[in-house]
């Protein structure tokens, strides 16, 4: 099995003070969907998993160069992320692969792909977390602050 190695960060929860860095390092299997990658960053940020989310790819997180569903294109349906694998995304030379979660706080993930494959590890359980950085971040915060 190909395992892919993701930089996952929040890149606008670290602009609202130097001490909210957040990143992880996971590898997971090349085959995994992308609601698996939803699902598996829900539990690694540990949010409630409890409203919509899109994947896109773009220079930016502003710039939805590709997307990617093939289900209806409603603003309150996530669309049917269990059919595009990582597989499907990579390569996106160029772009950069992004997930919003829950529309009204907008929490941007920016996700990148380490160049290289590997092989899967015998009796190692993927996806996993092999580096971090920063405290998670509360959900439900306050932006007044």
């Amino acid at each position: 099995m190909e395992i892919y190695t993701l930089i996952i960060r929040l890149p606008l929860y670290s602009t609202l003070s130097s001490n909210h860095e957040w990143e992880r390092v996971i590898e997971i299997s090349a085959n995994a969907s992308l609601y698996d990658l939803h699902s598996y960053i829900q539990e690694i940020v540990d949010f409630d998993n409890d409203h919509v989310y899109m994947f896109f790819a773009g220079r930016s997180h502003t710039n939805k160069k590709i997307l990617y569903s093939d289900g209806p294109a409603n603003p309150c349906d996530s669309g049917n992320y269990g059919n595009v694998s990582l597989n499907d995304v990579y390569p996106i030379k160029g772009l950069k692969l992004y997930y919003i979660f829950d529309f009204g706080d907008n929490w941007v993930f920016e996700i990148r792909k380490k160049c290289r494959e590997k092989m899967a590890v015998e009796n190692i359980k993927y996806p996993r977390v092999i580096e971090s950085l920063g405290e998670n971040p509360d959900q439900y915060r306050d932006w007044a602050c």
